[in-house]
């Protein structure tokens, strides 16, 4: 059994609480994360999920990237209960009013790409993913950031997690198109498959998978400014021993860097 055994902040962590047993609970239901079995004031504890978490490298293995997207791909299918506002009116007010003119434009254009709003991860780096040698199987933890976004933000922020998280990040780990169409061929199945129940044909489903090639790596830019503005936060109000502010500036720097290539990117 697993249990929470940080030190409780009634004022960092109100969040966390009112939400995370939800995910956690709904997972659990759907076999796809461990079994809740408590909630307490300060806390909750679920099953112990064996495996052993994964490094950057990992992700380029062809077996444990197949094994990731596939699972990813039942994770965007299942239907999980989570909160869709904070529980303070004004904490919920004051969010929706910090939404830069940035975002607003990333906004409108991702928008144009028709991604489909699934169940996501929203943090899938190496750590937040463990192998179980023994049966084959990968699971994902850390459920914290767990929501409903678009499909292609979990996709393209995982993308990004190939270059880890130690200074300075590896951007040249970013994965090729050719390795990318192994994830997104994987993730999407074989053709006349419930992932292609709109399409039919080799064809529409070499359409499809060039599509969500498209809407991951344009929606990687979305990861980077959300995971860039998240950790100057952290830099003023985490006590943990990690340059933060680095790791912004480094997000920020490569969604600069990438921004005209991939809002450049269009379906042939």
């Amino acid at each position: 059994m697993q249990t929470n055994n940080y030190s409780y902040n009634a004022e960092r962590d109100s969040a966390i609480l009112f939400s995370h047993p939800l995910v956690i609970a709904s997972l659990g239901t759907l076999s796809l994360g461990p079994t809740l079995h408590g909630i307490f004031e300060n806390g909750y504890c679920y099953d112990y999920l064996k495996g052993i978490p994964l490094v950057p490298e990992d992700l380029k293995d062809p077996h444990i990237k197949t094994l990731i997207a596939k699972y990813l791909r039942n994770w965007h299918k299942s239907t999980i209960l989570v909160p869709d506002k904070f529980s303070c009116f004004e904490n919920d007010k004051r969010f929706k009013e910090m939404t830069s003119k940035e975002w607003i434009k990333k906004e409108e254009f991702l928008d144009q790409t028709n991604a489909p709003v699934v169940f996501a991860h929203n943090d899938l780096l190496p750590a937040n993913i463990l192998y179980d040698k023994e049966e084959d199987h990968v699971w994902f933890i850390d459920y914290e950031y767990a929501s409903y976004n678009y499909r292609g933000f979990d996709i393209g922020n995982h993308f990004c997690e190939f270059a880890g998280t130690r200074s300075p990040l590896q951007w040249e780990a970013y994965p090729s198109k050719a390795e990318q169409m192994e994830f997104l061929r994987a993730y999407l199945g074989e053709p006349n498959t419930c992932q292609f129940s709109h399409v039919g044909g080799e064809t529409d489903a070499e359409h499809e998978l060039e599509r969500l090639y498209v809407e991951a790596n344009q929606f990687s830019l979305a990861a980077h400014l959300f995971w860039g503005t998240w950790a100057f936060v952290q830099s003023e109000t985490s006590d943990i021993d990690y340059d933060y502010m680095g790791y912004g500036l480094a997000r920020l720097g490569e969604y600069l860097n990438r921004k005209h290539e991939f809002l450049s990117l269009q379906l042939t």
